[in-house]
């Protein structure tokens, strides 16, 4: 639009054909160096904040040679990494840590085998951070000083609880925001034919899978992120190096940025849902083990929060009001309910939202190329000016 007034601007019918020329030349060079800092200084801004991102430079790579198509399965196995590290930070420092810090007598402790015990999980790992029935079912009163990672009187029943439930929520809040991010801008990428293709839908529905079933089992296996983490940086070379040696662009056209809003959709919904449906049923209503695992003397995980909650408000008459807001608040389903009902309609705003940012995005690309040809049309109309200038 910019550019479309310059034209305008610089021409005068009253002076001649070569000051108009001289004219519209200053003009469009003074245009020119402004637009090229002012991008200059937004680019390298840009390019400083995307460099330190993991694996940029092999991703600008893939993009180049097979398309922004293919690029959308290594973006979202990327984001799958970053999800398993923030959730292995969330159980490392406040369940695993603080367990090894201070370790369970082992009584029943199992003989190192010759097998693959680190392949089959059986051997020395049964009885170790990596699994449920290792973590104490007591608070760690008795803590040695010089180990600064136990902390004085830490609950790991109730930690366990909190952890879990934090990891998952912050995981919902990062997938939400997410899906809304990447559905900013829609771009066609036409792809050449060739004879082998990357089949993008198989690859991603496993990843969706292996990522469904580390959320599922966390809360039996706290240190799960951790080899989900190792198993996603081997798939990312292994998957890079079959691409670059094995594999070409497929033949269709791929839209990248729905691909991957698509992508975050199922990994939303069915497969996070699912697993926090599970999660939350396993708390709420299964019996835990009796003879293992921090929440051994209780009838159901859950129960445990509320008779935290409500000793705290008798030990603690200041911490009263929390015993008050989970028995009428939290405990209550009408609160629930109306608490769902929120999060769907800041959900249904947001898609609103995004409506229409995509409808204006539309009408700015057409209004683009509305302005293109206006720029066609009006250096048509000067090469006639020009040529009938130079007949005369």
């Amino acid at each position: 639009m910019c550019l479309f007034r310059a034209w305008v601007v610089c021409w005068d019918a009253g002076q001649p054909l070569s000051a108009n020329r001289a004219l519209c030349c200053h003009q469009f060079k003074a245009w020119f160096l402004k637009v090229n800092v002012l991008c200059g200084g937004c680019y390298g801004r840009v390019s400083q904040q995307k460099s330190i991102q993991l694996w940029q430079g092999v991703l600008k790579n893939i993009s180049a040679h097979f398309g922004t198509g293919i690029l959308s399965y290594f973006i979202f196995l990327r984001r799958l990494l970053h999800y398993n590290i923030l959730l292995f930070l969330i159980t490392g420092l406040f369940l695993v840590l603080p367990q090894i810090s201070n370790p369970p007598s082992s009584k029943n402790k199992p003989a190192a085998t010759a097998d693959l015990w680190m392949l089959t999980g059986m051997g020395i790992l049964t009885d170790s951070v990596m699994f449920y029935g290792h973590y104490a079912n007591s608070t760690n009163e008795n803590c040695k000083a010089e180990i600064k990672l136990c902390p004085e009187n830490y609950n790991m029943p109730l930690a366990y609880i909190f952890t879990i439930g934090a990891g998952m929520f912050i995981t919902c809040v990062l997938l939400v925001y997410r899906f809304f991010l990447w559905g900013l801008c829609i771009r066609n990428v036409t792809l050449r034919r060739r004879k082998l293709e990357f089949d993008i839908a198989r690859d991603v529905l496993e990843l969706i899978y292996g990522q469904t079933l580390v959320w599922f089992g966390v809360l039996f296996s706290p240190l799960l992120p951790a080899v989900q983490i190792g198993k996603l940086f081997l798939l990312f070379y292994f998957k890079k190096t079959s691409l670059m040696m094995n594999f070409q662009p497929p033949r269709k056209h791929w839209r990248a940025t729905q691909m991957s809003t698509f992508f975050i959709k199922l990994l939303f919904f069915p497969s996070f849902t699912g697993a926090l449906a599970c999660v939350i049923y396993t708390m709420w209503r299964v019996e835990p083990s009796s003879d293992c695992g921090p929440f051994s003397n209780l009838r159901s995980m859950l129960l445990l929060g509320k008779k935290w909650i409500s000793g705290l408000g008798k030990s603690n008459p200041s911490m009263l009001w929390l015993s008050w807001a989970y028995n009428n608040l939290v405990d209550n389903p009408l609160f629930l309910f109306i608490t769902a009902g929120l999060f769907l309609a800041i959900i249904y705003i947001h898609m609103q939202v995004l409506d229409g940012q995509k409808m204006i995005i539309a009408r700015l690309q057409e209004q683009i190329d509305n302005e293109g040809e206006d720029k066609k049309f009006l250096i048509a109309k000067l090469q006639a000016l020009n040529e009938a200038g130079a007949q005369q």
